[in-house]
């Protein structure tokens, strides 16, 4: 039997994702219902096919930190839940690093109450999300993720953050087929062109020491080349047909001054001429 234990900042949805996959109450005490949190650890169990999976629902809230650590302890999966309008939050840290230290490495990171965000742009914040952040890594993803908003109409803040979570349907719907830092890009290009919802959710980033095994400057220039790429797949109208007007409308103005320069003068503007010819083959 697998035993499953939550794990996340209190009030983020713990008990109540419990309750959605076992249709079962684990606050049982008269004081967890009147206060609304979990202070006692919470016991009950799933089938799924064959297999049955216990559940031990621990309490969120720092006074009853040591019955949530106890309900750690035996578990070999831990569902970690995670307040969307939140995001990481003391507790959330706390329940990390207490797993970290006793050496769980199977986590499940949910995200609860995602029908409640709003704007992206109101919860997340490159400038906020980390002081340490290196000023040539701040430009960098403005860069790509600017590119990446113009492909999928959404005013996203980071195309980059790798902390990510997906649904099964798209897990089925979505083959990435880029080998390298670009699949971060793709994905997102992937998901938009399919009308998946896309949100943000707000995320602390800490710097130490030697953070990235990639060159920055190879690393930025293969993520921007493939959102490029992904681009003109995805939408190969406005890729090329935005460029090509405007080029064309370039050409036409600068055919229309060599006409005039040539009914003026009596000879061809060269430097005009070849302008114009060379926008209006470009087009």
């Amino acid at each position: 039997m697998t035993v499953l234990a939550t794990a996340g900042h209190v009030d983020h949805g713990k008990s109540t994702f419990v309750n959605f996959l076992t249709n079962q109450e684990t606050d049982r005490l008269a004081e967890e219902k009147k206060r609304g949190l979990t202070i006692n650890l919470g016991y009950t169990y799933f089938k799924d096919k064959d297999q049955t999976y216990s559940i031990v629902d621990v309490p969120g809230h720092s006074d009853f930190f040591k019955n949530t650590v106890s309900g750690f302890s035996n578990a070999n999966v831990i569902l970690f839940i995670i307040d969307s309008t939140q995001g990481w939050s003391k507790q959330s840290e706390e329940h990390f690093n207490t797993l970290v230290e006793l050496g769980k490495e199977n986590f499940i990171f949910v995200y609860t109450k995602i029908d409640l965000l709003e704007s992206s742009a109101k919860y997340t914040d490159l400038e906020k999300k980390s002081d340490d952040m290196p000023g040539y890594r701040k430009i960098g993803i403005k860069a790509i993720t600017s590119v990446t908003n113009t492909s999928i109409n959404e005013k996203l803040t980071d195309s980059q953050s790798g902390f990510r979570a997906y649904s099964k349907e798209v897990l089925n719907e979505i083959n990435p087929s880029e080998m390298g830092m670009g699949i971060s890009t793709e994905i997102l290009i992937k998901a938009a062109s399919k009308n998946f919802k896309i949100s943000e959710v707000p995320i602390k980033i800490t710097y130490h020491g030697k953070t990235s095994t990639h060159n920055p400057v190879s690393h930025g220039t293969s993520v921007l080349f493939s959102t490029i790429k992904y681009t003109s797949i995805e939408h190969p109208l406005k890729f090329y047909g935005i460029p090509s007007l405007i080029f064309f409308i370039i050409g036409f103005s600068f055919t229309y001054l060599s006409v005039q320069y040539y009914t003026e003068i009596g000879r061809i503007n060269p430097n005009l001429t070849i302008i114009a010819a060379g926008t209006v083959l470009l087009a």
